[in-house]
């Protein structure tokens, strides 16, 4: 027993700082807790750089800061790589591998970059961060909600640029009982801004263990690009210039992997100069129009039968009435 390395955690966060003003946190590995594994409240010019956190549920809890920059650093959530939604979903702790308070946007001014987020069962909860800058950075095996930005809210402003995102089973994903409070109007300029990223669809997610002791396990589910649970208000979406790689068309053949479709009424949705990449079938074309929406210059391309497209294919949808009542607006 004496040979066996042991980690033992307790219920307290292995690094938790409160209060705290102009630190910076280097070089540290954070293992060990049921609770947070690093937790930040009400800190102002704190930087963490070359962390790794073993979540933890979550591995980073952020709740009432400013100025924090996080940056060069791994945070690994509570699932195996190998592991499945049916274990975390059903037999295990269905965690955020990064919470932020709610709808309580109660973070400020705070930039993510050069890190790993991956292998939990959910994601980044970013509700509570009113200007979040987000970019190069890693996310991948989540086996449920990828990044979930939250319902719209005034003034608040989330850049998620330049970053690799795979594996996901819900990429950019909401829920309609987060965060207390109405849904308010969002200032010029708010919204969700999702720009040069490249999105792989592609790998399925881990759905069961291996049937047998050396079977595979069961074929995975597809991940899906945009969607919700329970229809909340949805934020201003700006989606441009991303690269999206899937398998198969989209669900319910929603145009833009369901970027085109309404989720709710009265928030602006922008879809401009994308490329969408299927590896078999065409692309969907069912777009429920709404005020405020705006979605022009993206590229299609089916890999299986992109060739064999006819040229005239989006005709029949420019001459249907959803077509025509875009164009009033």
């Amino acid at each position: 027993p004496r040979k066996l390395p042991l980690v033992l955690g307790g219920p307290s966060p292995a690094l938790e700082l409160r209060g705290a003003a102009h630190v910076r946190v280097q070089d540290i590995v954070l293992r060990g807790s049921r609770d947070a594994t690093l937790a930040l409240r009400g800190c102002d010019g704190v930087e963490l750089d070359g962390l790794t956190a073993y979540g933890g549920a979550p591995a980073l809890l952020l709740l009432g800061n400013r100025n924090v920059r996080i940056v060069h650093s791994a945070f690994r959530g509570v699932s195996p790589p190998w592991s499945s939604r049916y274990a975390e979903k059903y037999r295990g702790v269905s965690t955020y591998l990064l919470e932020t308070g709610g709808g309580r946007a109660d973070n400020d001014a705070i930039e993510i970059a050069w890190c790993e987020f991956t292998d939990c069962h959910d994601g980044l909860e970013i509700h509570g961060v009113k200007r979040l800058d987000f970019h190069h950075n890693l996310v991948d095996n989540f086996n449920d909600d990828g990044i979930e930005p939250g319902p719209k809210r005034a003034e608040r402003r989330v850049l998620i640029r330049q970053n690799l995102i795979s594996r996901c089973l819900l990429t950019f994903s909401l829920h309609g009982d987060r965060g207390p409070g109405p849904i308010v109007e969002s200032a010029p300029g708010s919204g969700v801004y999702i720009f040069r990223n490249v999105i792989d669809l592609r790998p399925p997610i881990r759905k069961t263990p291996p049937r047998t002791a050396d079977g595979a396990e069961e074929a995975g589910q597809i991940s899906t690009l945009c969607s919700d649970h329970g229809s909340p208000i949805w934020p201003n979406y700006f989606f441009y210039q991303n690269t999206v790689l899937a398998g198969p068309p989209p669900w319910r053949a929603h145009y833009a992997f369901g970027f085109g479709a309404r989720g709710t009424l009265g928030n602006r949705r922008g879809v401009f100069n994308n490329i969408f990449v299927t590896m078999e079938g065409l692309p969907g074309l069912a777009v429920t129009p709404a005020e405020g929406y705006q979605m022009d210059g993206n590229l299609h391309w089916s890999v299986a039968e992109g060739a064999k497209a006819p040229a005239n294919f989006f005709e029949k949808f420019r001459k249907s009435k959803a077509f025509e009542d875009s164009r009033k607006s």
